[in-house]
C-alpha cells in the first residue's frame, strides 16, 4: 500500500496537528467542505505536462461563510471568528515537542494551503519521480496556496490549479493514478494554553482559601490550580477538505481518483478528424 506521507506547499513552516491533553478544551468549530478533481481522467502524450485542477466547495450546511480578508486589524482578525481557529499547537518549551490546548490570543496571519499525499503512481518518492515530478502552484491568480483573501458562502465553490506533474523523461505508455490532496486553514500567532497544576502523584492541586480549606465553585465542584503558558509565534492548522480517495482504496476503481492515460500518439477526436477531412476536400475542389 502506498505511504500516506503528507507534503504541504512550502513558503513557511506548516504543521498538521491533532491530539488531546489531560484537560481537554471544548471542540472548536471548523470550516469544512469537499474537494474534487475537475478533470479526473484524460489522455496525454509521453512528454506532456499534466496540470491538476481542483474544485473546493464550502459545506452547504456551514453555519458561517469562509470570508478571509487578509486584514489583521479587522474584527475578527482576517475575518475568521475565534471559534474557527485551531485549539491545539505543537511547541518545544524546553522539554521537547509537546501538544498544548488553548486559544490564539493574537493572530498574525491566516491563510489557506494545500498538501500532496504521497500515494499513487505518478511519482516514486513523494513529489519526486520518475516518471513525474510534482510542482505545487504557489503563485499567480490560479493558486490557493498562501491565499489570505477568499470569500465563499455556504455551498459556493472556487477552482484552483493545485500543481503540475512534469515528466522527468518521456513517460512509458500506461495509466497513472493520483489519489490525495488536502486543503487546510493555517494560523500563525500567539497562543495561550491553560493546564491543571499536578502534584507529585499526578493529581490536580486544589485551590485553598485563607484557612487552608478547598475552594468550591457555585456548583459545588472543587477548584484546582491552573498554569497558563504563552506560546509566541505559534503555528497550527486543520484540514478543511480532502479529495474522495485521499484515504483509499488506492486502486483504479476508487471513485474520485485522478488519472491520465499516456499514449505514444494522441488520437484526434472523431469530430475534429471529420472537420479536417471536409476542409481538405473543399481545398481540392477549389484548386480544380
Amino acid at each position: 500500500m502506498p505511504a500516506l506521507t503528507r507534503c504541504a506547499a512550502r513558503g513557511a513552516a506548516l504543521l498538521a496537528l491533532a491530539s488531546s491533553l489531560a484537560a481537554p478544551a471544548a471542540l472548536a468549530a471548523q470550516f469544512s467542505g469537499t474537494l474534487e478533481f475537475i478533470t479526473p481522467t484524460g489522455i496525454v502524450g509521453p512528454t506532456d505536462d499534466i496540470p491538476v485542477w481542483v474544485r473546493f466547495t464550502l459545506d452547504p450546511d456551514s453555519p458561517d461563510a469562509l470570508d478571509l480578508n487578509g486584514d489583521s486589524s479587522w474584527s475578527p482578525p482576517f475575518g475568521v471568528p475565534p471559534e474557527y481557529l485551531p485549539t491545539e499547537v505543537s511547541a518545544d518549551l524546553g522539554e521537547g515537542d509537546q501538544l498544548y490546548q488553548g486559544t490564539f490570543v493574537n493572530v498574525w496571519n491566516v491563510f489557506l494551503n494545500t498538501a500532496f499525499l504521497c500515494n499513487g503512481t505518478f511519482t516514486t518518492s513523494c513529489t519526486n519521480g520518475p516518471p513525474y515530478d510534482f510542482e505545487f502552484n504557489t503563485s499567480g491568480p490560479d493558486t490557493i496556496n498562501f491565499v489570505s483573501q477568499l470569500s465563499l458562502q455556504p455551498g459556493e465553490s472556487t477552482d484552483y490549479l493545485f500543481g503540475t506533474f512534469k515528466p522527468t523523461a518521456p513517460v512509458a505508455e500506461g495509466t497513472y493514478f493520483f489519489y490525495g490532496t488536502y486543503l487546510s486553514l493555517n494560523v500563525f500567532g500567539d497562543f495561550e494554553s491553560a493546564s491543571l497544576v499536578l502534584d507529585e502523584f499526578g493529581d490536580p492541586v486544589p485551590v485553598l482559601d485563607d484557612n487552608g480549606d478547598p475552594v468550591f465553585d457555585e456548583f459545588g465542584n472543587p477548584v484546582f490550580e491552573v498554569e497558563t503558558v504563552l506560546i509566541p509565534n505559534a503555528q497550527a492548522s486543520y484540514d478543511i477538505a480532502r479529495t474522495p480517495c485521499a484515504f483509499g482504496p488506492y486502486e483504479p476503481s476508487c471513485a474520485g481518483a485522478f488519472s491520465r492515460q499516456v499514449v505514444g500518439v494522441i488520437p484526434v477526436p472523431p469530430a475534429l478528424w471529420l472537420l479536417g477531412s471536409a476542409v481538405g476536400l473543399l481545398g481540392w475542389r477549389f484548386r480544380r
